[in-house]
């Protein structure tokens, strides 16, 4: 979790600097390899989460896993939001420089994390397969897959 939120953070960082590209060619290049490395930097995070999360609140895995996907599809919702506002703010460095540094700041909380083997544990019945069996929950996870397929693509931003 902290490696992909370290490569997250440091793109965002090196980010700030793209407007200093003059080549549009090299800009438009630059700009794909860091989305893909981003994209793959997002899912080691977020699945990586999930397993955390379950494992440190095995009593309510429906309810943190739920609560999980909420904070990932409003962090969609409203960071293209905030990203325009830091813009028209401070311009294109500056909403960059913001979320790298925070996200660089949330690899110090992940180090207050305590370690959590999330590797599920031979037993009969594994009490975390039972999110799978709510409706709800699987089509939150559905919805933020494909959502996470599109902006793979590029074909949304935040």
């Amino acid at each position: 979790m902290m490696t992909g939120s370290g490569v997250l953070g440091t793109i965002f960082v090196i980010n700030c600097f793209f407007n200093r590209i003059t080549n549009n060619a090299v800009y438009i290049a630059l700009s794909c390899i860091f989305r893909v490395i981003a994209g793959l930097a997002i899912g080691f995070v977020s699945v990586t989460s999930f397993g955390v999360l379950t494992k440190l609140v095995p009593t309510r895995v429906a309810f943190v896993t739920a609560l999980a996907e909420a904070a990932l599809n409003g962090a969609e919702a409203f960071g293209p939001c905030l990203g325009g506002l830091l813009f028209d703010a401070g311009g294109y460095s500056i909403s960059f420089w913001i979320p790298g540094v925070v996200i660089l700041a949330s690899v110090l909380v992940e180090l207050t994390i305590p370690a959590v083997n999330t590797l599920p544990e031979k037993t009969e019945s594994n009490d975390s397969m039972k999110v799978y069996k709510d409706p709800w929950i699987m089509l939150s996870l559905e919805i933020g897959r494909h959502t996470s397929e599109l902006q793979s693509r590029g074909l949304i931003s935040y």
